[in-house]
């Protein structure tokens, strides 16, 4: 995974990822934009993750019971966003999460089976 340097700004760090976000939020219902997730990032809300081709975005809900790493969003290939997964339950613990989510379309279900994820939840959304 990659690193911001200290002399880029977060919004030139993520340009590269513009694309692969934006799509991602498209399908996700554009709940946020481009720059929403960059001020996100930037003020420490969201986390931003990168591998060579896919990135992820995450944040920490925290319950009254339990604290959860939701991962907010992924973009880029199955393979390389599963690579990502040891990273993501590592620094999950480091936290104190007691539980990894995520929401997605429902193809990820089957993609991430192998890893451990069942469904939980099916969100159900009209546009009014």
């Amino acid at each position: 995974m990659t690193t911001l340097a200290l002399t880029e700004t977060t919004e030139d760090f993520m340009e590269p990822w513009r694309k692969k976000i934006e799509s991602a939020l498209d399908q996700g219902g554009n709940t946020h934009s481009f720059e929403d997730i960059v001020d996100a990032v930037e003020n420490g809300t969201l986390l931003f993750w990168t591998a060579e081709d896919s990135c992820a975005v995450t944040e920490i809900v925290t319950y009254p019971n339990f604290r959860d790493f939701h991962v907010f969003l992924a973009a880029g290939t199955l393979e390389e966003i599963k690579d990502m997964y040891s990273s993501f339950e590592t620094y999950a613990k480091e936290l104190g999460c007691k539980v990894m989510s995520l929401s997605g379309r429902r193809g990820w279900k089957k993609g991430l089976s192998d890893l451990g994820f069942q469904e939980a939840h099916v969100t159900l959304a009209k546009e009014i």
